[in-house]
């Protein structure tokens, strides 16, 4: 009877243990289901008893480590986690800055304060020889503006290529000059008998210059190289009074510069320095000295290589 009664609360205590086990909730994570790797389908999350699941983002994002929030307390739900707002507005991208000041300009060459220092001529290797348009370049020259030494000068004051003593006068005055400059010519164009003709007028230089030749033989010396300047012309006023003189002096030019190339000389054409009324005197002939000073001298100087 009383093992009976035992097998009764054995059968009653094992019939107890079971309905607590089965009333009892599992608190265990559910097991994750093993998945295929060929399977491409969404996999299904489950969340809670009342959602279903949810399909996982294509891509997970990671939370930084202070947006984590800490599990609400036993019965508390969880907030959901607000976006963090920027604290600040995006960073404007910076313009470029703007130059304080102008770019520099080219430095310009500075001026010399004080005027280079000016060559020095040599004329004792040359003869200048003609009319009263050299004569002036002497001490006794009319005006006398003693630009070049009295013996280095032998012309005369209204000469004339065609006068028949220069030979003598050369003979006597002139031997032994390396080079010769004869300006000849507007004394000629105004009074010569037969200055329509351009042909005789050469002739007479060409006498000129074997007087000049002559000199140096008789100084055994070589004979002298030769520069011819070209004729300049006057003023209106002076034009008129002789009417047919401009037309002469390109004539005259003209068979100078033919009968110095076909004798090797030097025919120098100075016809661009005449500017007008600015180079003359009130004779409407003569130049200034501010003419032969800046701008005859220096031209001849560096043709004759005078310059030292």
């Amino acid at each position: 009877m009383k093992f009976y009664k035992y097998i009764l609360a054995l059968g009653a205590a094992a019939i107890v243990l079971l309905l607590a086990l089965l009333l009892i909730p599992d608190t265990r994570s559910p097991e994750k289901p093993s998945r295929d790797p060929a399977d491409t389908s969404p996999v299904i999350l489950p969340t809670g008893p009342d959602d279903p699941g949810r399909t996982p983002d294509t891509e997970a994002t990671a939370v930084p480590p202070e947006s984590v929030t800490e599990p609400a307390g036993p019965g508390q739900p969880t907030q959901p986690t607000q976006p963090t707002q920027p604290t600040s507005r995006p960073t404007q991208p910076t313009q470029p800055t703007q130059p304080t000041s102008r770019p520099t300009q080219p430095t310009q060459p500075t001026q010399p304060t004080q005027p280079p220092a000016q060559r020095t001529a040599d004329y004792s290797s040359v003869m200048f020889i003609g009319d009263s348009r050299f004569f002036t370049l002497r001490s006794d020259g009319r005006p006398p503006y003693a630009l070049v030494p009295d013996s280095q000068v032998f012309a005369q004051y209204g000469g004339r290529a065609a006068d028949p003593d220069w030979v003598s006068l050369w003979n006597a005055g002139i031997s032994g000059c390396p080079k010769a400059v004869l300006w000849f010519g507007i004394n000629d164009v105004q009074v010569n008998e037969e200055r329509d003709d351009a042909d005789i007028f050469v002739r007479y230089y060409n006498d000129i210059v074997t007087a000049l030749w002559q000199a140096n033989a008789y100084a055994e010396v070589a004979p002298a190289e030769i520069y011819i300047l070209s004729i300049l012309s006057t003023s209106p006023e002076e034009r008129d009074y002789y009417p047919g003189q401009e037309a002469n002096i390109r004539k005259y030019n003209s068979a100078l510069a033919a009968y110095c190339a076909e004798n090797g000389f030097h025919y120098l054409d100075v016809t661009s320095f005449y500017t007008g009324d600015d180079i003359l005197l009130d004779d409407h002939i003569h130049f200034t000295k501010a003419f032969y000073t800046d701008r005859l001298l220096p031209y001849l100087c560096e043709q004759l290589g005078l310059y030292r």
